[in-house]
């Protein structure tokens, strides 16, 4: 009796859980598109903070030998918390990704009081300002709204730029700066600590200079000391600051975990901010990025992806292969005689993006990969034409790959799908 007691009261909570994600997910998706921006990056925020609770009391641990983890009562609820709005936020993202335009769902099948009929027409066409739809979707003039779309893009960045992961650490040291010197945190450079930066709200500088004012943004360079790929950021210096102490305030007010932190250091601001010589900037430049470049491939081909970028490598060379011998004109090298990381590099540079799909949707994974086609400009020249022509190849076959195998998508759905990411990506137009 108890047993059917107990059954029967799971199904029926199972069956509450499932009704409250349909309802809460449900009310998301049919928000203003602009709160709905905020309120899936406070979610995402939380899930981040209960994942890393979560990994932290894991590493803490002796390794099991495969026995099965059983977390303290207060961590399994919230690993339960975690589950369940993880696969909630998984839902309402592809509901969002399937709009044909920002807002389509908006008060979806919610009934509109004739009472509130007039300011419901006003949000919608709000809405369709802030959030346009697309030229094939439209048949709007370009410039109709052209002072509502300058207007709504100064609200965005005045957004952007007032959820700053360091305003509170300037709020409270206001007035309490070192005039002369600035704080130099020195990172390990991996993705998940760039993924961390972007979280945060840094943007990546990738200037001639390595400029110690320059506050919300983050130098990739190489280590003095190890001559190992870095990351830099600077902040204003508090006064009294103790840098053996540091990483504590770097921590509380920064976010930055201590395994993230490599060292603490004073910058002058007259002798740090100045720029590479002009005879030596190309060349240390070049010499960062490729040293970046080998180092995150490693990462990959180390991680648990290896045996599809094994394939996915293979896959390349036959493309690769085929290409030069059916019009040698196009290449001024051989590719059988590229070095085989270069194959790598570009396997890893795809399923990096790849690996972010799901979550963050074909817009930013297309940026992504645009930017990964950026960023091997700074190799040279002779590397980075090699590398971009691989990387072309490796993403067609591999996002294809990807559709088919992993999204069950049929074949000529696969090829649209990665045809929209790969050539606005490369900028190649085949109209």
């Amino acid at each position: 009796m108890f047993g059917n007691n107990y059954l029967e009261e799971f199904k029926n909570a199972s069956s509450q859980l499932e009704e409250a994600k349909k309802f809460w997910t449900h009310t998301i998706i049919t928000m203003d598109p602009f709160a709905r921006k905020l309120i899936l990056d406070q979610y995402d925020s939380f899930v981040w903070v209960l994942s890393e609770e979560i990994q932290n009391y894991k590493n803490q641990l002796e390794p099991r030998m495969g026995l099965p983890l059983k977390l303290p009562p207060d961590l399994q609820k919230k690993a339960n918390t975690l589950e369940a709005i993880s696969s909630a936020l998984k839902i309402i993202r592809q509901a969002i990704r399937n709009e044909d335009y920002e807002g389509e769902n908006y008060l979806y099948h919610l009934p509109i009081p004739p009472d509130l009929n007039t300011l419901y027409k006003k949000r919608r066409k709000q809405i369709s300002i802030d959030f346009p739809r697309s030229q094939l979707n439209s048949n709007k003039k370009s410039n109709t709204n052209s002072i509502e779309e300058k207007i709504a893009k100064v609200s965005k960045e005045m957004f952007e730029k007032s959820k700053n992961s360091w305003d509170g650490f300037y709020s409270e040291f206001d007035g309490e700066f070192d005039k002369e010197q600035s704080l130099g945190i020195e990172l390990f450079d991996n993705e998940e600590v760039r993924e961390k930066l972007e979280k945060l709200g840094y943007k990546i500088n990738t200037s001639n200079f390595l400029d110690c004012t320059k506050v919300g943004e983050y130098f990739p360079t190489i280590s003095d000391e190890s001559e190992e790929s870095v990351i830099l950021v600077f902040h204003k210096l508090p006064l009294d600051f103790d840098f053996d102490e540091g990483n504590d305030l770097v921590k509380q007010w920064f976010g930055f975990y201590k395994k993230y932190i490599k060292s603490l250091d004073p910058y002058f601001m007259d002798d740090e901010s100045t720029e590479v010589k002009e005879d030596e900037s190309t060349e240390v430049k070049s010499s960062e990025k490729l040293q970046y470049l080998k180092n995150f491939t490693k990462n990959w081909f180390e991680s648990e992806s290896k045996e599809w970028l094994n394939f996915l490598v293979e896959k390349t060379k036959e493309r690769t292969y085929g290409h030069f011998e059916s019009k040698p004109e196009e290449f001024w090298w051989d590719p059988k005689k590229v070095e085989d990381w270069e194959y790598e590099c570009a396997a890893a540079l795809t399923a990096s993006c790849i690996d972010q799909y799901e979550s963050k949707g074909k817009e930013f994974v297309t940026e992504m990969l645009r930017a990964h086609f950026a960023e091997t400009n700074s190799i040279g020249e002779e590397l980075s034409t090699k590398i971009q022509m691989i990387l072309l190849h490796s993403s067609m076959i591999g996002f294809e790959n990807y559709f088919l195998n992993d999204c069950k998508l049929g074949g000529n759905e696969s090829i649209k799908l990665t045809d929209e990411i790969v050539l606005k990506a490369f900028k190649i137009d085949l109209n």
